[in-house]
Parts: C-alpha cells; sequence; structure tokens
C-alpha cells in the first residue's frame, strides 16, 4: 500500500511539473499563424522575441515558432520543450506544455522544422560538442533520435527547407571542434535527404559570397534562402548551384533597418514576405517572386567532383614544382603566422597591426560611429578563421593593446571599449573616448621625437 501511495504522489508530481499553460497577450504576429491555414515551418529570426518571458531569463534561450496544419507550437531552444497554442481568448493566446522530457542543453542552435506534420529537430550546440544528430517528436511527446548516414556538425545558420521535395539544404560553417584536433576552415554546402536520413557534400561555398550572422529569410516557393550579404540580397538557391540578387528596391528598403528596429519574424506564405520590427509587435508584409531577382554570374559552390579533379591536378603540380616554390611556401607560412600573432609577450611597444587597427578605431570614433567585431577581425586577419578562434584572439589583442595603454599613458582608462549593439544585444561594437584619443596622442607625438 505504502508503495502504491508513493507511486501516486510522484505521478502528481510529475505531470504538475510538466503541466504548464501561459495565457499570454496576443499580437498580430501569433493570431495571423494561430488562425492560418497552411503550414509555415520555416520562420527565422527570433531571437529577440520573448513570446514567454520565463524561459529567455532563466535559460537565455530564444524561442523559436513552427506553424503546421494541426497547430501552432513554440520550442524553447536547447531545452526540448514544446508549448502547443489552445486557444484564443479576447486579446489572450494560450500556450500549454505538451512534451514529457527533461533539460537537454546540448541542442542549442539546431535546426528546427515540421516534416508530415511531425516536429524534428537537427543539429545543434552543447557540451562542448556541435551535433549532427535528427530528432523526431514522437506520439509519446518526447524526442527519439533517429539515425543519420554521413553525420556532420550542424547548426542553425543558413538553411533552405523544402517539405514538398523531402530536403533540408544548409551551409556548415568553419568548425574547430572542442573534443578533438579536428578544424575546418572554409564553409560547406550541404544537402539532407529526410526520407534518406542522408547528408550529401554539395562542395565547398563561393569566397564570392559573403557570408556573415545577419538576416536569412528561408523562401521555400522561391527554392532558396535569402540573405544579407554585405551590401547586397542574395537569394541561394543551392538544389540548382544559383546564386540571385534581389533587384527590387521596394523590397529592399522594407528590409533594411533605418529606424532603429531590428528585423524579427521572418517567414513566406502566399508568395509574400512576413515579418515585424522589433520591438513593434506589428505584422508588415510585401509581395516577392523569381521577377525580383537577376541571376549572378557565378555558382554559389564548386561541386565535389569539380573540386577533387582540381585538387588532384593541384597535387600534381605542386610535386612537379616542390623544390622551387619550397621557399616561397615557407616565406608565405611566415608572414601568415606574423599576420596573426596576437603580439611579443616580452615588449609593451604597439605593433604595426595594433598601431593600424588603434588609427582606424580613432577615426571612426570621431566620426560619431562604431567599429563591428567584423571590422575588428578584418583588421587582425582572422575573417576567415573559425570563430572560437576569431573570438579568442580579437579578446587577446584588445585586451593587450588595453593593458599597453594603461603602462604606456600612465592611465588607468580602457582604451578600447566595448557597447553593446542597438540592432542586437547579443554583439559588441567597439569605440575609443575622446579622452583616451587625446592620450594617445600625446603618447604618438613624445615617441616620434
Amino acid at each position: 500500500m505504502k508503495k502504491i501511495i508513493w507511486a501516486v504522489i510522484c505521478l502528481i508530481h510529475y505531470s504538475h511539473t510538466h503541466a504548464q499553460i501561459y495565457k499570454i497577450p496576443i499580437t498580430p504576429l501569433l493570431r495571423h499563424l494561430y488562425y492560418s491555414k497552411n503550414d509555415i515551418c520555416s520562420i527565422s529570426n527570433t531571437s529577440l522575441e520573448s513570446f514567454l518571458p520565463e524561459f529567455n531569463n532563466k535559460y537565455k534561450s530564444y524561442q523559436k515558432l513552427i506553424k503546421t496544419k494541426s497547430g501552432l507550437y513554440i520550442m524553447i531552444d536547447g531545452t526540448g520543450k514544446v508549448f502547443r497554442a489552445i486557444e484564443i481568448d479576447n486579446n489572450f493566446i494560450s500556450f500549454s506544455r505538451i512534451d514529457i522530457t527533461r533539460y537537454f542543453g546540448n541542442t542549442f542552435y539546431s535546426i528546427d522544422f515540421a516534416y508530415h506534420d511531425t516536429l524534428f529537430s537537427f543539429g545543434g550546440y552543447g557540451f562542448w560538442h556541435m551535433n549532427g544528430q535528427l530528432r523526431r517528436f514522437n506520439t509519446d511527446k518526447e524526442w527519439s533520435i533517429e539515425k543519420v548516414y554521413k553525420i556532420r556538425h550542424t547548426i542553425d545558420f543558413i538553411y533552405n527547407y523544402i517539405s514538398k521535395k523531402n530536403k533540408l539544404f544548409y551551409i556548415e560553417q568553419p568548425i574547430n571542434d572542442e573534443e578533438t584536433f579536428f578544424q575546418k576552415t572554409e564553409y560547406t554546402a550541404l544537402e539532407f535527404d529526410i526520407k534518406k536520413k542522408k547528408n550529401n557534400v554539395l562542395g565547398q561555398v563561393n569566397n564570392n559570397i559573403k557570408l556573415g550572422l545577419n538576416i536569412m529569410i528561408d523562401l521555400p516557393n522561391l527554392n532558396g534562402t535569402l540573405i544579407n550579404s554585405e551590401r547586397d540580397f542574395l537569394l541561394l538557391d543551392m538544389e540548382h548551384n544559383k546564386v540571385l540578387k534581389l533587384k527590387n528596391k521596394k523590397i529592399i528598403e522594407a528590409l533594411i533597418d533605418k529606424s532603429g528596429t531590428t528585423i524579427q519574424n521572418t517567414f513566406e506564405e502566399g508568395n509574400r514576405i512576413y515579418f515585424t520590427n522589433y520591438p513593434d509587435t506589428n505584422l508588415k508584409s510585401i509581395p516577392i517572386s523569381i521577377n525580383d531577382f537577376k541571376e549572378e554570374p557565378y555558382n554559389i559552390y564548386e561541386d565535389s567532383i569539380q573540386s577533387n579533379s582540381k585538387i588532384i591536378i593541384g597535387i600534381g603540380i605542386l610535386i612537379i614544382l616542390y623544390v622551387v616554390l619550397k621557399r616561397r611556401r615557407n616565406k608565405i607560412n611566415l608572414q601568415k603566422h606574423e599576420l596573426i600573432k596576437i603580439d611579443d609577450p616580452y615588449s609593451n611597444d604597439f605593433t604595426l597591426i595594433e598601431k593600424t587597427l588603434i588609427e582606424k578605431l580613432i577615426e571612426k570614433s570621431k566620426n560619431g560611429s562604431y567599429f563591428t567585431v567584423d571590422d575588428i577581425n578584418n583588421y587582425l586577419g582572422t575573417k576567415k578563421k573559425a570563430i572560437e578562434v576569431q573570438k579568442s584572439i580579437r579578446t587577446e589583442s584588445i585586451n593587450r593593446i588595453n593593458h599597453k595603454f594603461k603602462i604606456n599613458c600612465d592611465s588607468n582608462a580602457t582604451l578600447i571599449q566595448r557597447v553593446r549593439s542597438i540592432d542586437d544585444a547579443r554583439f559588441m561594437n567597439y569605440k575609443i573616448s575622446e579622452d583616451n584619443i587625446v592620450s594617445y596622442s600625446k603618447y604618438l607625438k613624445k615617441n616620434s621625437r
């Protein structure tokens, strides 16, 4: 009898911890998705929106939206938690937790989507590991793992999900694996066959395409993904290996941030792009078609067969010219080493790279603007390196410059100051204050005599 009572108590406690219902103010976005009869399986740029406030504060995870014909879902990134919209009551919408999983912690930044009205989670990062798992939300309200052929390192970066073709096209970022000595410095385009559970390498991404952590809008009806590549908006059709440039100025103006807001909650439905401008919750849309684009004269990637052929030819040339090129190769390697070398640990003098970086920062600061992370990476020569390597070199370089400034200028101030981006609080900008500019200028004048 005691065992039965204890089992009932545990069952009640277990049910209580999982039966969570949140009644939140409804927004035009949530109202539209709730009443839509379409599958909107890919909704990107949701990192700033806090639909269920508790989870953004507790786990520092962003919340993902998925709309299928059977319902509207919110998934808490990295946790395995799934909430489904159950009703709209006046100006409120209620979400009920439907999973019985425990906290994962190894699926942050996964690619989440719905396939045949079933939720899937692909890849993710956690516990010092970038995985390539495929997880399915099963009928028992738990996540079960699916076997994958040719597993890769996969996170939510740039992807194109075409459910009608059972295909997920995505770009794999440079990797510096924390568990092994494996490193990969290039971007790779891949095709994942959802039916066959198989990855297929398409090729290395063309250097003409400048990839970054900017806008990514999945446009399955146009068979591609819209990205912001420096000053241009490009449609990447990975299936057909085509790059198309957006030429419709009305769409470009709608997507460019001019008022201090940030574009969020982007998706395609009925040949229109829908979006909000955070923190404004009003839902906006603009029509889009393939006629709004012009095909570029280069491809997204060089396919695997061509790459292998060129590698074989290249190896043959290197063997023939090995003796001639040996000295030149060593010189180039030495130059690269000097480029990324942070500093001479035994000297407090500013290096040439450090002086150049400081001068450019001063120039920007005087104009009332900032240095971005990409700007810093460019001057340190680390732009094409893995993200983890970029962050390490960038942090160490700035710390050393600040340390030298304090010693050489006899100051307690920090020369290069970090300021959070207004557009996205996850990113840092850099500047130098007017007082520090004066101190550094005096130092230069004194040491130029």
